[in-house]
């Protein structure tokens, strides 16, 4: 089962098998789990799943790690397919025009005002267009 091969996977890096993974270790972790974090996104990670404080991650607390990020990662795949309809063009983001078709199809009427207040608010970098991490960003600010 799944939950066996995280434990394994968790021994595996509790090297020193101290029954927790370090600071130092969870970057590795995360890698092996596809995940690439920077210092201060583990950092927050870790205060995020360290339940109990220690200043590190227990077996429990590494399977709960495991559903989050399994989660997430169902999550962003939901979100590319609904990216991947607006982003008709296959540029890697999509603008005003494509936000307004979408919206037409799904019967939902979106004044200019909306459209631009929408991507005016998302749009991070200026370009007039949303890319992926721009769109996400709208979605779970909503």
């Amino acid at each position: 089962t799944h939950t066996h091969m995280h434990a394994r996977m968790y021994s595996y890096l509790d090297a020193e098998q101290m029954g927790e993974i370090r600071k130092e270790e969870l970057g590795a972790a995360l890698k092996l789990m596809g995940v690439n974090a920077s210092n201060e996104e583990m950092e927050e990670i870790l205060t995020r799943v360290d339940e109990d404080g220690s200043g590190s991650i227990d077996e429990d607390e590494w399977l709960e790690l495991i559903a989050e990020v399994t989660r997430q990662k169902q999550e962003d795949e939901c979100l590319m397919e609904v990216f991947s309809f607006l982003d008709r063009h296959n540029r890697g983001s999509f603008g005003r025009e494509e936000l307004k078709v979408a919206a037409a199809a799904l019967g939902e009427h979106l004044s200019e005002a909306m459209i631009s207040q929408m991507v005016g608010d998302a749009d991070v970098d200026g370009d007039g267009q949303l890319s992926f991490l721009e769109f996400k960003q709208i979605i779970n600010s909503a």
